[in-house]
């Protein structure tokens, strides 16, 4: 069993002791804020946090690589992990946001940071839409899930101003939806 907080999309607080300490992070945290698609699972026992956009990431290599070994190992351990060639020490906040956009993972760990990168998920080709024709410009379709809808729009805006408010509709069968707007600098 992994020992790690549970993520809650919504809840992107600054106020632990890891942020606190970790200038990078609090930087980061607030350059995704109002980023409900923003996970942020931290590991209190190791004293690291991850951050990354779940509809980005490969959830499988995303787990197996880099939640699983960090959820087991010991403060000690975890700094000779990081010096491994997959880990990229990375010390500007605009390089963490960049690498964030680009499907990366950001582990924060003993006031430094470092991106891993997750391959980006699977996911099938996107199907043009066939009820309009279009001339020119992008020809994706807003047919799929939530998530992929998510990454599509990610994939193309890639701007830590482009901000998601989840919402629901309905009252028998409710359906999450995203407001998406991007926030003036």
């Amino acid at each position: 069993m992994l020992d790690f907080l549970p993520y809650s999309r919504r809840a992107l607080n600054m106020s632990g002791t890891a942020a606190a300490t970790n200038e990078l992070l609090s930087r980061t945290l607030q350059a995704f804020q109002d980023c409900s698609d923003l996970v942020h699972q931290q590991f209190p026992a190791q004293l690291i946090d991850v951050l990354y956009f779940d509809h980005l990431t490969d959830q499988e290599m995303l787990r197996s690589d880099v939640l699983e070994p960090f959820s087991r190992l010991q403060p000690s351990a975890i700094e000779s992990l990081l010096t491994l060639s997959q880990y990229k020490p990375i010390f500007v906040t605009s390089n963490l946001v960049e690498g964030i956009l680009h499907g990366e993972a950001a582990i924060f760990f003993n006031g430094q940071a470092y991106l891993y990168d997750t391959g980006g998920p699977e996911y099938r080709a996107i199907q043009s839409w066939e009820t309009e024709s279009v001339i020119s410009g992008p020809h994706d379709a807003f047919t799929e899930s939530l998530d992929t809808n998510l990454s599509l729009i990610r994939r193309r805006v890639r701007d830590a101003r482009l901000k998601t408010i989840p919402l629901t509709i309905g009252k028998t069968r409710e359906r999450i939806y995203a407001s998406i707007y991007r926030r003036a600098s």
